[in-house]
């Protein structure tokens, strides 16, 4: 129960297999994403180097220190971690400015896991796999019975459709993740056996995507890059987080919305997130066509009403 003059706790219920990820870049600022929320804490206090120790040596956090923090969120965060068992810590090196610890917590039980499997040859496909396999769930090299990310330096519109077409083929649950100079995405590429028109799903999301003229800028930048020419290693390393801690919870069996119900946009210039829902309809506005066993998927910014799988 929480006491008088305790800081309040992150809200919304967090499932048995949660995941966090902590981002460090060389000036010591910490960005530190549950799946509540992100805190973004500054090296001056000196109770942010007491969270990222007790991640690093999986230490509990000392009740005492929570009032000591001068910074709200860092009481905040302290609380909530104060209150979940950190049962594993495991660190992937991403740069020699930026790094990336995925901290698991909650109880873990014996039920084997799902298997995952990356597409994708580019720098963050390499830390996606680097950040799952620590995890201790198999990463695969052939799709079957398997999560499938679909991990993109650059947004690749037509191969997010091929591979949209073989998941549905395969049953697979799956999601994208992609960087580009101007900022990372991360959302469905699919839902298996229920969604329909693969070829207007990006003009829907052009049409009703909450920032339209980003998704212009974007998608000029990415058919002019090249391999070489990649977006920031933090920003990588924050697409490579959000999509590892997705499909853990993904293959341990734990609902989570994110990258399947909504398109997560991370801004390169300041890190905001932004997110835009995914909203079921019974038949493709674009092109008309209508199938009730695989309902079609659009973008809204406004209006999402959820209902189970």
């Amino acid at each position: 129960m929480q006491t008088r003059g305790e800081p309040s706790v992150p809200s919304g219920v967090l499932s048995r297999h949660t995941a966090v990820t902590v981002i460090r870049s060389e000036t010591g600022k910490a960005l530190i994403i549950t799946p509540n929320r992100s805190f973004l804490l500054d090296p001056a206090d000196e109770v942010v180097n007491d969270i990222l120790d007790s991640l690093d040596a999986n230490k509990t956090i000392d009740p005492e220190r929570i009032g000591a923090s001068s910074s709200e969120k860092a009481k905040q965060l302290l609380a909530w971690l104060h209150n979940e068992k950190i049962l594993t810590r495991e660190r992937a090196s991403t740069s020699d400015s930026f790094s990336s610890i995925v901290a698991f917590l909650g109880s873990k039980d014996s039920t084997t896991p799902y298997r995952v499997y990356i597409e994708g040859e580019g720098h963050l496909a390499t830390q996606v796999r680097e950040l799952v396999s620590i995890s201790g769930i198999p990463v695969v090299t052939t799709s079957q019975d398997a999560i499938w990310i679909v991990a993109e330096d650059q947004e690749d519109q037509h191969k997010l459709l091929e591979a949209n077409r073989r998941l549905v083929n395969n049953g697979a649950k799956g999601f994208f993740v992609s960087v580009s100079g101007a900022c990372m995405r991360l959302g469905p590429t699919i839902i298996a056996r229920q969604t329909a028109c693969f070829e207007c799903f990006h003009k829907r999301a052009f049409a009703s995507v909450a920032r339209p003229e980003i998704w212009n800028l974007l998608q000029r930048a990415n058919s002019e890059l090249t391999a070489d020419n990649t977006s920031s290693p933090a920003l990588i390393c924050i697409a490579a987080g959000l999509a590892a801690v997705q499909a853990i919870k993904l293959a341990w069996g734990v609902r989570s919305d994110i990258g399947i119900n909504q398109i997560i946009e991370v801004s390169a210039l300041d890190f905001t997130f932004t997110r835009a829902p995914v909203l079921k309809l019974p038949r493709c506005e674009v092109c008309g066509k209508s199938d009730l066993a695989r309902q079609t998927y659009a973008l809204t910014p406004n209006t999402y009403k959820h209902r189970d799988q």
